[in-house]
Parts: structure tokens; sequence; C-alpha cells
């Protein structure tokens, strides 16, 4: 009797200890099986041509004079220092957008004013404050040529 149970006990570890070898051996092979799919089969993700988007805006110039901006006149919305280039945009274009005014480019990385921020307002950085003056406010065509996937940038 004892040795019965002895044996129906060694048969029953025995039993265990090789279902868990062939799971252990069939969950490296999956592994295996998918990193060998990963390192074989590397999909590459390409984006697609840009769209040039044509905007008819209202644009206007601001300098870093404390009665234009807020109490950090020289830093942008994104945290960025301004510098030739700058360009504040309504909020539904992403901080890195680019646009171009005629011929020229800026990258989004200011906001306008909130009572501007939802229409087609964009303010330019100048470092010159009779040349904003005598730009004033004008319609002139925007042309949105790159607005970046999230994944390009950490900013709000």
């Amino acid at each position: 009797s004892s040795f019965t149970r002895e044996k129906s006990s060694q048969i029953i570890t025995n039993g265990s200890s090789n279902s868990m070898k062939k799971l252990l051996i069939l969950l490296a092979g999956i592994y295996m099986g998918t990193l060998l799919l990963t390192l074989t089969n590397k999909t590459t993700y390409e984006r697609p041509p840009e769209t040039v988007i044509v905007i008819n805006a209202i644009v206007t110039m601001y300098t870093s004079d404390p009665r234009e901006t807020d109490d950090t006149p020289t830093i942008t919305a994104s945290g960025e220092l301004v510098s030739p280039g700058t360009i504040a945009c309504p909020a539904h274009l992403p901080f890195g957008t680019r646009v171009e005014i005629k011929e020229k480019p800026y990258t989004c990385n200011d906001r306008m004013a909130k009572r501007y921020r939802e229409d087609a307002y964009f303010d330019i950085w100048s470092p010159d404050k009779d040349l904003a003056l005598e730009h004033g406010r004008q319609e002139m065509v925007v042309k949105v040529i790159h607005i970046p996937n999230i994944a390009d940038t950490n900013r709000p």
C-alpha cells in the first residue's frame, strides 16, 4: 500500500514536471518565432507627401514689448525663445507647424491672444517695433507646409 502511494505521487510529480517542461519549450518556441519574425519582417512606415493648406488670414506683427505680450515677453507659448521666424498661430495648429507667408518660412511656436485663437489670425514676431507698426493688420495668404505628427513633438 505504501509502495503504491509513493509510485502514484512520483508519477503525478513526474507528469507535472514533464507537462511544465513541454509548456516551457512551447513558450520558448513561440517567443523565438515572434522574435525571428520581428527581426526579419521589419515594417517601415513612410509619411505620405504633405498637402499644402492655403489660408486667407489676418496677419499682424508683434514685438517683445510687455504691453503686447505676457510677463515673459521673450519666451513663446511653447517655451522657446523668440527669434526670427517665430509666429503665433491659431490653437488648432500644433507647435512645430511650419507655415509660409510671401515665400518666407515661419514656425508656429507661439499662440494668439485668446480672442483670436480659433480664427485665421497669425502674428509674426519682430524685433523691430517700427516694422511691426508699419506692417499693421493685413489680409494675406498663409500656406501651411508642414503639420508635425503628435509623436514629433512633446508640446501641448
